[in-house]
């Protein structure tokens, strides 16, 4: 840093503002339920197998479901919405 460039930043410069939607609490939840079935999941597989075991059996399964993911996208970026749009219009009406 520069002397001269550092600003000093009091509460009056800065405005947060509080923009919490819906989204974002469900997005908190499904984290927060996600980290706990980990950390109550990891008791018997660790006591059974060892960190090694399981370390390596995160990164199988880490693997897979980026390959899943992977399939996802690029299965979406083919896929064309607007006749599946038009299709569902018709089918419904």
């Amino acid at each position: 840093m520069v002397e001269g460039d550092s600003q000093q930043l009091s509460s009056q410069d800065v405005e947060l503002r509080r923009e919490l939607k819906l989204r974002h609490v469900n997005m908190f939840a499904i984290a927060g339920s996600i980290g706990t079935g980990l950390a109550i999941g990891t008791g018997k597989p660790l006591a059974a197998g060892g960190p090694g075991r399981l370390f390596i059996s995160y990164i199988l399964v880490g693997f897979c479901v980026y390959c899943v993911m992977t399939t996802f996208k690029r299965d979406g970026n083919f896929f064309d919405y607007e006749k599946c749009i038009q299709w569902l219009r018709y089918s419904i009406c």
